[in-house]
């Protein structure tokens, strides 16, 4: 598992997106991609939680995944 960092912009856009830059989001990001490598690797399955980056890396393991969408615009 990968924890990430609490960054300022809550998420994509917005005036806050270059301090998250700067906070290390590049670095969670390859965090999380060395992650999921390793995991396809090892088999099993994926839970992708959040928004649409989870779930691209998801995908894109090639293992069998599910999603659950916890973006504020996520109505059920």
């Amino acid at each position: 598992m990968v924890k990430g960092n609490n960054f300022v912009s809550g998420g994509f856009g917005g005036s806050e997106f270059c301090q998250d830059l700067q906070d290390g989001l590049m670095g969670l990001a390859r965090r999380q991609i060395t992650a999921v490598r390793q995991w396809s690797r090892v088999g099993g399955a994926v839970l992708a939680v959040g928004d649409i980056v989870p779930l691209i890396l998801a995908w894109w393991s090639g293992l069998p995944y599910a999603f659950v969408g916890t973006a504020k615009s996520e109505y059920y």
